[in-house]
């Protein structure tokens, strides 16, 4: 049931992006990535389709060939790990594509000496001889090593790069995730096909707990990939609340080295706003506690050792050519130094 369920719903969502995307592709004509993205979409909608225990049989029974649904839908298992690569990088490693053709070419040579001599079945967790093996192998590994060299580095790489815009950021922070589960759901569905064929005296009980683990790792790839391809308003409305929580936390933390500094040179203290105050304008607040700490840096020349002679020489390393968000990020550290020794 729970099955029949993850099945259905993908297909349905799957369908709807695929609509979605096209819209976008029809909106920005001559946008590469956005036709990648399309590609993608469409190749996930045959192969989670003919995933569906109602239309696989439907269609080997048509046709009347055992588990040829299961070849067709892992021939577009493999196209859409090439275009789900290809949203990522423009030009592709040279493997890459030769590597998906062999793998196609591949599938459909085992598929008569193995899939098409196993009894029809939409239950693959025990395979009825080594073509299915190898057939289950053949597919997952490329999908796996596609996944595994081109988009999971990438999405490391932009999350390292702090310069990336917050929005391109929190998409990557759900892209990642939907890979590594989908790489997870490829392993785990190799590993089970494969321990049911060699160690046939393995508990049922267990193979099928590990199948539920795979299904339940299928919907939550769904869910992922879904939130992964929102529209572009909806993560920068999360940008914009993520960086308003940014800058709370940095006026709170720029607060407490004015508090020292208001400690240290009583005669100067400064007046601090409510916490009200900062939600209200927190870009207002963190500029005030940001001019009156760069204001105490003559006092703070006169020390010659300890937090205050440490601050100060913080602050003179700031350099001139700085940007406002670096002089914050610089006071925002010295405030997080100074808090370490207190």
């Amino acid at each position: 049931m729970m099955q029949t369920v993850v099945d259905y719903s993908a297909a349905l969502v799957a369908a709807a992006l695929v609509l979605e995307r096209l819209r976008a592709v029809l909106r920005t004509r001559g946008d590469r990535q956005a036709v990648w993205v399309w590609l993608f979409t469409a190749s996930v909608v045959p192969f989670v389709v003919f995933q569906i225990d109602d239309v696989y049989t439907t269609v080997d029974r048509l046709v009347g060939a055992h588990n040829l649904a299961w070849l067709l839908s892992y021939v577009f298992m493999v196209l859409a790990a090439y275009y789900l690569c290809h949203t990522f990088i423009e030009t592709m490693p040279g493997w890459s594509g030769p590597g998906g053709v062999i793998t196609i070419v591949t599938l459909a040579a085992i598929y008569p000496f193995g899939p098409a001599r196993a009894a029809e079945t939409t239950d693959h967790v025990h395979a009825a001889n080594v073509g299915e093996i190898l057939f289950m192998g053949v597919n997952y590994l490329y999908f796996v090593a596609m996944v595994s060299l081109i988009p999971i580095p990438l999405c490391l790489r932009t999350l390292r790069a702090r310069q990336q815009p917050t929005p391109d950021r929190l998409r990557t922070l759900v892209i990642l995730p939907a890979l590594a589960v989908t790489v997870s759901n490829a392993l785990t569905k190799l590993v089970v096909y494969s321990a049911g064929f060699v160690l046939p005296t393995l508990p049922a009980a267990l193979l099928n707990t590990v199948t539920d683990v795979s299904r339940l790792q299928a919907g939550a790839v769904t869910v992922l990939w879904v939130a992964s391809l929102a529209p572009s308003r909806l993560y920068r409305g999360l940008a914009h609340f993520v960086e308003f929580l940014q800058k709370v936390h940095t006026c709170r933390e720029l607060g407490r080295l004015q508090d020292w500094l208001d400690a240290a040179f009583p005669a100067v203290a400064s007046d601090r706003a409510a916490g009200l105050d900062v939600l209200k304008a927190p870009d207002l607040h963190l500029y005030r506690r940001t001019i009156h700490i760069l204001d105490r840096q003559k006092m703070l020349a006169q020390a010659e050792d300890g937090p205050a002679a440490r601050l100060y020489q913080g602050l003179q390393n700031i350099p001139a050519s700085a940007s406002f968000d670096q002089v914050v990020a610089a006071c925002r550290d010295l405030s997080r130094q100074i808090g370490k020794t207190r």
